[in-house]
C-alpha cells in the first residue's frame, strides 16, 4: 500500500507539472496537495506546490501589496515545512530549499530572516562538500549565488554599523575580523608614533604629506563598507552600489532548479 501511494503521488505530481505548463495554477496546486497527502514525507512535492502558488500570484493582475505579502508568507510556510522534512529526508536538496526560503523571505520584506536562511544555505553547501570531498556543479553555483545575495542583504539592506560589518559579518567572518583588527592596530600605531618620530629622529627625513596620505588611505579602506562615493572638487569616485537582487531568481530559474532536484533526488518510480 505504501508503494502504491508513492507511485500515485508521483503520478499526481506529474499531472500538476503538466497543469503548470498549461498555466492552470489552481489545478496544479490541487494535484500537488493530493500528492502531498499520499506522500507527506516528500519535500519535493511541497516545493512544486509552492512554485505553483508563486506563479499564481506573480501572474495575477490587480493583486494588492497586502494580499501579495500574505501569499508570499503562505509560500514561505510551505517551504519551511519542506526544509524541516529535508533534515531527515533529502539532505542533498536542503541547501536549495534554504536558498528559496532566503529569496522568498526577502520578497516578503523580512530581510533578517532572509539573511539567516542564506547563511544556513551556505553552511549546508560547505557541509556537503566536506562529506563528499568535492562539490557538485549545481551546489557550487548555488553557493556562489547565496554568498552574493547574502552580501547584498548584509551590506545594502541591513546596513550595519561599520564595526559590525567587519566584526559580525555572516561572510568570511574570521578573515574580516582579522582584517579589521590589523588595520585598526596599524592605523593606531601610525598615529601614536607620529609625534615620537618627529621628536626623537630629527635627522630622519620623512615626507609627512605622504605619511598622512597613507594614514588617510588606510582609514578609507577601513570605512569603505559604509562609503558609497568619495567626492572632491574635481572628481567623484563611486565606491560601490547595490547590485540588482530581484531578477536573479526568475520563475524560469526556480522551475529549472526544482526540475533538476526532482530528476536527481526523487526515489519513487512509476511501475512499468
Amino acid at each position: 500500500m505504501h508503494l502504491i501511494n508513492k507511485n500515485l503521488a508521483l503520478a499526481l505530481s506529474l499531472q500538476g507539472r503538466i497543469k503548470i505548463e498549461e498555466r492552470d495554477y489552481d489545478a496544479a496546486s490541487e494535484s500537488f496537495r493530493k500528492a502531498i497527502s499520499l506522500d507527506a514525507g516528500n519535500p519535493l512535492l511541497l516545493l512544486w506546490d509552492a512554485y505553483a502558488n508563486y506563479l499564481k500570484i506573480e501572474f495575477s493582475s490587480g493583486l494588492k501589496d497586502e494580499k501579495y505579502q500574505e501569499r508570499i508568507a503562505s509560500i514561505t510556510r510551505s517551504l519551511e515545512r519542506a526544509a524541516k522534512l529535508s533534515e531527515k529526508h533529502g539532505k542533498k536538496i536542503r541547501p536549495h530549499i534554504l536558498y528559496f526560503l532566503g529569496y522568498f523571505y526577502y520578497k516578503g520584506k523580512d530581510i533578517f530572516t532572509a539573511k539567516q536562511r542564506f547563511t544556513e544555505c551556505i553552511k549546508e553547501c560547505i557541509t556537503l562538500k566536506k562529506l563528499k570531498g568535492q562539490m557538485e556543479p549545481s551546489t557550487s553555483e548555488l553557493l556562489d549565488s547565496a554568498r552574493e545575495l547574502l552580501d547584498n542583504i548584509w551590506t545594502y539592506q541591513i546596513r550595519p554599523p561599520l564595526w559590525r560589518w567587519w566584526w559580525d559579518s555572516p561572510l568570511d567572518n574570521q578573515r574580516r575580523r582579522a582584517t579589521f583588527v590589523t588595520l585598526s592596530l596599524f592605523i593606531f600605531a601610525l598615529l601614536l608614533l607620529h609625534p615620537f618620530i618627529s621628536a626623537r629622529f630629527d635627522s630622519l627625513h620623512i615626507n609627512w604629506a605622504l605619511y598622512g596620505l597613507f594614514v588617510v588611505l588606510l582609514l578609507i579602506i577601513l570605512a569603505s563598507p559604509s562609503i558609497e562615493r568619495i567626492r572632491t572638487r574635481d572628481i567623484e569616485v563611486e565606491m560601490h552600489s547595490p547590485p540588482p537582487f530581484e531578477p536573479i531568481l526568475s520563475p524560469t530559474i526556480i522551475e529549472q532548479r526544482i526540475e533538476e532536484m526532482t530528476k536527481r533526488y526523487s526515489e519513487p518510480e512509476l511501475p512499468r
